[in-house]
């Protein structure tokens, strides 16, 4: 099978899953779409008006689809959905055996039993929030990231790759980032971290829009905190 992500998580880019699509077709293998972090944000961010490429089962080749409901579907844990093309697709899902002692012992997920209040309550958050409050948010979260892009590259830093949601990684070919994830740590944040290369990261939500004058207030000073040091950082590890 091939696996594709919309988005990655380290970067916020989608994967060129029409690409895969064809090549699936082609090899004639299931391609299955991470879409966890992008599932219940980007067809409304598209319906916005922003450019999202395709994903989903617009794209020919693709099998199943997976998303997390308590990411940007705002829903409690722990529920979340799984897509499948057809039905015949979907019949590969469940777990059904027989062969045991205790008799037959059917699931259709990896889990098996769990309580069903999170499902009532991302149905009752599905039902509330409906597709015109999601397209809302959407466009809410996505003007959110792009003034968090601007006010990053402001502090003279740059963004790794083109994202096409609200995940934000950002480096310096000048500074360096571990001064300034520790500076930023000092000042009372939480600094997320990437690896390769070695920056900051974030995963925006309508929760950072209080913070935006704030954060890019000592991203900034930091910034010049760690090009006015002559030692270099470290302290912050890259931990998921």
């Amino acid at each position: 099978m091939l696996v594709g992500s919309a988005p990655c998580f380290p970067y916020g880019t989608i994967d060129p899953i029409a690409e895969l699509g064809a090549l699936a077709q082609q090899r004639e293998v299931w391609l299955h779409v991470d879409a966890c972090v992008g599932g219940y944000i980007a067809p409304f961010a598209a319906r916005a008006g922003f450019a999202v490429p395709d994903f989903d089962f617009a794209v020919p080749g693709v099998a199943s689809l997976s998303a997390d409901l308590h990411k940007f579907g705002f829903c409690p844990k722990p529920a979340s959905t799984v897509f499948y093309r057809s039905a015949e697709q979907a019949a590969f899902q469940p777990f059904d055996v027989d062969e045991w002692p205790g008799g037959r012992f059917a699931t259709a997920t990896i889990v098996g039993t769990r309580p069903g209040g999170a499902i009532a309550g991302a149905w009752a958050t599905l039902h509330t929030m409906g597709e015109q409050g999601y397209v809302d948010t959407a466009r809410r979260i996505l003007e959110l990231a792009r003034a968090y892009r601007r006010g990053i590259e402001s502090a003279g830093l740059e963004i790794v790759g083109e994202p096409h949601l609200s995940i934000l990684a950002f480096t310096s070919r000048e500074v360096d980032m571990h001064a300034v994830a520790d500076s930023m740590a000092r000042r009372g944040w939480v600094p997320g971290i990437v690896r390769q290369p070695f920056g900051m990261h974030l995963m925006l939500s309508m929760l950072h829009a209080l913070a935006l004058q704030d954060y890019i207030r000592d991203l900034r000073a930091s910034v010049d905190e760690a090009r006015a040091s002559t030692s270099r950082g470290g302290a912050v590890e890259a931990t998921y």
